[in-house]
C-alpha cells in the first residue's frame, strides 16, 4: 500500500510541476503584453484595447493555475501525511510482530524444558 502511495504523490509532484512551468510561461506572457503595451502608446485604441483584454485573459489562466496548483499541494501534503501514518502502522506492526515471535519462541522453549522435566520425572 505505501508502494501506491509513494507512486500517486509522484503523480502529484509532476502534476505540480506541469503546473508551475506553465504559470511561469503564461506570466512570462504577461509581461511581454504589458511591454507591448508600454510601447505601443502610439498604438490605436483598438491594438491597446486588445492588448489589455489578453493581460487580463492571461492573469485569468495564471490565477485559476495557481489555485489548481494550491489544491494538487494539498492533496500532497495529505498523501505524505498518510504515507507517514501508513509507515508508522506497518512499523508498529513489525515491531508487534517480532515482540509476539519472541513470545512464542519463549513458550516454545519453556514448552521443551517442560516436556523433558515431564521425562525425567518419569524416569525417576
Amino acid at each position: 500500500q505505501l508502494g501506491e502511495r509513494e507512486e500517486v504523490c509522484l503523480q502529484l509532484r509532476e502534476l505540480l510541476e506541469e503546473k508551475n512551468s506553465r504559470i511561469q510561461e503564461l506570466e512570462t506572457n504577461i509581461s511581454k503584453l504589458h511591454q507591448e503595451l508600454i510601447q505601443s502608446s502610439t498604438a490605436t485604441d483598438d491594438h491597446t484595447q486588445r492588448l489589455v483584454s489578453q493581460v487580463h485573459s492571461l492573469q485569468t489562466s495564471v490565477k485559476n493555475l495557481q489555485e489548481e496548483r494550491d489544491n494538487l499541494n494539498n492533496k500532497l501534503d495529505l498523501e505524505l501525511e498518510q504515507n507517514q501514518t501508513t509507515y508508522q502502522t506497518e512499523k508498529e506492526l513489525r515491531e508487534e510482530n517480532s515482540r509476539l515471535q519472541d513470545l512464542l519462541n519463549t513458550s516454545l522453549s519453556l514448552n521443551e524444558n517442560l516436556q523433558s522435566s515431564i521425562e525425567l520425572s518419569q524416569v525417576e
